[in-house]
C-alpha cells in the first residue's frame, strides 16, 4: 500500500508542477507577448545544433510552438492529476523536458527538466494511472495501446 501512494503522490505532484507551469504562462501572456521568443533570445547554453533548431525552425513559427509548450504542459498537468492517458501524458512530458534540457543545454547534467523527465519516464513505466485514476476505469474499455 505505501508504494502505491509513493506512485499517485508522485504522480500528483508531477501533474501539479506542469499546470503550474502552463498557468503561470498562460497568465502572464506568455503566448501574446513573445515569452518563447525571449527565452530563445537568452538560451545561449543550448546545445549548438538543437541552438540552430530554435533559431530557424521554432523561431519562424513562434505563435506554434508557443501554444504548444503551453497547452503542453496544461495538458500533460491535468493528464496526470486525473490518471488520464497518463502514459502518454508522461510520455509528451519527457519529450518536454528533453527539449528544455537540451535549450538549456543541461541534458545530462543535474537539473530540473533532467529530473522532471526521469519522473516522467518513471511514471510512464510503472503505468501510474492506473492508481486511484481514470486510467483504471479504461483498461479494458479502451485499446491496449491507449491505456
Amino acid at each position: 500500500m505505501g508504494a502505491r501512494l509513493l506512485i499517485l503522490a508522485a504522480r500528483i505532484a508531477a501533474g501539479v508542477i506542469m499546470l503550474r507551469s502552463g498557468l503561470e504562462k498562460l497568465r502572464s501572456g506568455w503566448i501574446a507577448n513573445q515569452g518563447l521568443e525571449r527565452f530563445i533570445a537568452h538560451s545561449d547554453q543550448a546545445f549548438g545544433w538543437f541552438r540552430g533548431f530554435l533559431t530557424h525552425t521554432v523561431a519562424s513559427h513562434i505563435k506554434v510552438f508557443s501554444y504548444l509548450v503551453v497547452m503542453g504542459e496544461l495538458g500533460v498537468g491535468v493528464c496526470l492529476i486525473l490518471g488520464f492517458l497518463t502514459r502518454w501524458a508522461s510520455f509528451i512530458g519527457l519529450l518536454m523536458m528533453i527539449f528544455f534540457a537540451m535549450s538549456e543545454g543541461v541534458l545530462l547534467q543535474p537539473a530540473s527538466p533532467v529530473c522532471m523527465g526521469i519522473a516522467f519516464l518513471l511514471l510512464s513505466a510503472i503505468n501510474a494511472g492506473m492508481i486511484a485514476g481514470v486510467d483504471r476505469w479504461l483498461r479494458g474499455r479502451a485499446p491496449d495501446w491507449v491505456v
